[in-house]
């Protein structure tokens, strides 16, 4: 199966807005029903979108060029995956681990290479029939640490806490790192069987999320849980189909500093 992929962001970090625009393509061969391997490759490129640095020569001179600060990117991904309602597991377990390695053509300011590495871990534990312990981890990071001299590439490169899984609380305007872990735990209740006779179910949950982005090794080590981002509340889900879903959440979660209540519909997939 092919997957062909644009996106386009404007980006603001470290007082210099970037526009960044990636195309990819991809190729997944699904072994048997649970297991899947992907190999992607895309080009990616950063150029000048304005410049709101207080120092706006420095600004230019940093990207002066934006053909040269442009770059190819190869991913592989290998997944296992026994969950039947991903978005709503009752029992079984789901693996999966990314690695993207970028590499810069244009010979401009990047670094002279990146090398990501991301893994997703869901595991559902049935305590009944109707009644299931769910565990979610998501961890990612830039392992060689190129990209730490370069903190205006964040948000093109880098891991944000954005996760509609995660994060529900978080709208936008997110913080960028080279590392990231994030972990949800959650209890599930689903007390009917279909709802209607095309099928359907309704899920009741109550969650807790956390998560934390760190710049470097040394600062995981020194300050794990300082600025930990938290969120609990309960959830209505609605199953359609298996990658159709309604979710509708709400409760109180942190937004940087603050603590806010939050309420939060989606539609679609939040697992896959």
């Amino acid at each position: 199966r092919n997957f062909v992929t644009t996106n386009i962001q404007d980006l603001d970090a470290e007082g210099t807005a970037l526009q960044s625009f990636t195309s990819s393509i991809g190729f997944g061969y699904r072994g048997g029903l649970d297991r899947l391997l992907y190999f992607g490759f895309g080009y990616s490129l950063f150029a000048p979108y304005g410049f709101s640095s207080d120092n706006l020569d420095e600004s230019k001179a940093n990207y002066s060029d934006s053909r040269e600060n442009s770059g190819l990117n190869f991913s592989v991904k290998y997944s296992v995956n026994t969950l039947k309602l991903p978005d709503f597991p009752k029992e079984g377990f789901l693996f999966s681990v990314k690695n993207n390695f970028f590499v810069p053509i244009g010979g401009g300011d990047l670094p002279k290479f990146c090398n990501f590495i991301e893994a997703n871990v869901t595991g559902a534990i049935p305590l009944s029939r109707k009644l299931s312990f769910i565990t979610d981890i998501a961890v990612g990071s830039e392992y060689f640490q190129q990209i730490k001299t370069m903190p205006e590439l964040y948000p093109c490169l880098g891991f944000n806490l954005g996760s509609r899984l995660y994060s529900p609380q978080f709208a936008g305007d997110f913080e960028y790192a080279p590392h990231k872990l994030q972990t949800m735990i959650s209890l599930q209740f689903d007390p009917w069987d279909d709802i209607t006779i095309l099928g359907g179910k309704v899920f009741f949950s109550a969650f807790l999320g956390l998560g934390n982005l760190w710049t470097s090794y040394e600062e995981i080590v020194t300050d794990f849980f300082k600025d930990t981002q938290w969120n609990t509340g309960l959830q209505i889900g609605i199953n359609v189909k298996k990658a159709f879903n309604f979710f509708l959440r709400g409760g109180v979660g942190s937004y940087g500093n603050k603590v806010v209540p939050f309420i939060s519909f989606d539609v679609g997939t939040l697992r896959l």
